[in-house]
């Protein structure tokens, strides 16, 4: 059991999709909170269980996004 480069490939719309809810996410807390920064810092993480699939989360904003990469 290994992994390979292939395992981290994310295709182009699922990539797409995170950032158009990244967009949205930065949007909603500028309106809640307009004096703040929301990407003092953002963190993604790439859930991979063989057999199961692959999820990107991204911590930005106060939420978290999650994509189903499969």
């Amino acid at each position: 059991m290994a992994l390979k480069q292939d395992d981290f490939a994310i295709p182009q719309e699922k990539l797409d999709e995170l950032n158009v809810e990244i967009q949205r996410a930065m949007s909603d807390y500028f309106a809640r909170s307009p004096e703040a920064a929301p990407l003092d810092g953002m963190s993604l993480t790439f859930n991979f269980a063989f057999g199961f699939g692959r999820e990107l989360d991204a911590h930005v904003a106060g939420k978290i996004i999650s994509v189903d990469l499969d």
